[in-house]
C-alpha cells in the first residue's frame, strides 16, 4: 500500500499512529484517515446519542476534533480529551470559535486519568479507541465516573470479527479486538451489565457498531 513506503520513511508504523498520531504523519495524514474510516462509524453512534440543548457530553479521542464541532452545534457543552498533542492542537484549531464562547474544551489527557468531576457528563462518546486502552476494567470505571447517574457512554467499535480481517500493516499487537459478547462481559465485569449493542450494515467490510452502557440511577 501507498502508506507503507510513507511511514517507513518517517520511522513509524500504521498500527502506531492509529493508537496515538504523532508528527506531521499525524496532523497531516492520520487524522484525515481516521475522519474518513470513521465517519459512517460517527453517524450512526452519534444518531443513537439523540442529542439535546441542554445535554454535557464528552468526546475521548476526538482526533481531528470535527465530531466535537458537529455535537457542539446541538449541546450545551463538549469537551474532548485525546493523548495526542498533534490532535489536541488539530481540535483547537477545528473548534476556535466554540472554545472562545466556552461552548468546547479540548485537553491533553488520557482515558485512565480524565481531567473531571465526578457526574460531570449526561453523555461520552467514544469511537475505536476501545482496542488500545491500557487497562480495560479501570478504564471502563474511569470513564463512567465522569457520568451522571442514569448517563450514558455510546462507543463505537468493529468487532473482532471485522478487525481480524483487516491488513496486518493496518491491524497488530498493538490492537486488542472485542466481539460484542467480549466486550459485553468486560463492562458487566466491571461493574455495568445494562449494556446494548446495535450495529448497523455499512458499504464496504466495516460494519457499524455502537454499545450503550448506561451508568445506573443510583
Amino acid at each position: 500500500m501507498w502508506y507503507d513506503a510513507l511511514l517507513r520513511f518517517a520511522g513509524t508504523s500504521m498500527s502506531a499512529q492509529l493508537e496515538k498520531p504523532t508528527g506531521w504523519i499525524g496532523r497531516l495524514i492520520i487524522s484525515r484517515f481516521l475522519d474518513k474510516g470513521n465517519a459512517q462509524l460517527n453517524e450512526f453512534c452519534i444518531g443513537r446519542m439523540n442529542l439535546t440543548e441542554k445535554d454535557r457530553v464528552l468526546e475521548i479521542g476526538f482526533g481531528s476534533g470535527r465530531t466535537i464541532a458537529d455535537m457542539a452545534r446541538t449541546v450545551e457543552f463538549v469537551a474532548g480529551v485525546d493523548f495526542s498533542p498533534e490532535m489536541v492542537e488539530s481540535a483547537k484549531s477545528w473548534n476556535r470559535r466554540a472554545i472562545a464562547e466556552g461552548k468546547v474544551d479540548i485537553r491533553n489527557a488520557a482515558v485512565s486519568a480524565l481531567p473531571f468531576d465526578d457526574a460531570s457528563f449526561d453523555k461520552v462518546y467514544t469511537a475505536n479507541t476501545i482496542y488500545f486502552w491500557p487497562r480495560p476494567a479501570q478504564d471502563a470505571r474511569e470513564i463512567m465516573r465522569v457520568i451522571k447517574p442514569g448517563g450514558k457512554l455510546y462507543l463505537g467499535f468493529r468487532p473482532r470479527h471485522i478487525m481480524e480481517q483487516l491488513p496486518k500493516q493496518i491491524i497488530d499487537s498493538r490492537f486488542t479486538p472485542y466481539s460484542p459478547d467480549e466486550l459485553g462481559k468486560l463492562f458487566t465485569d466491571a461493574g455495568f451489565p445494562q449494556i446494548e449493542i446495535e450495529s448497523r450494515v455499512e458499504d464496504g467490510a466495516l460494519d457499524s457498531y455502537c454499545a450503550i452502557i448506561t451508568r445506573p440511577a443510583s
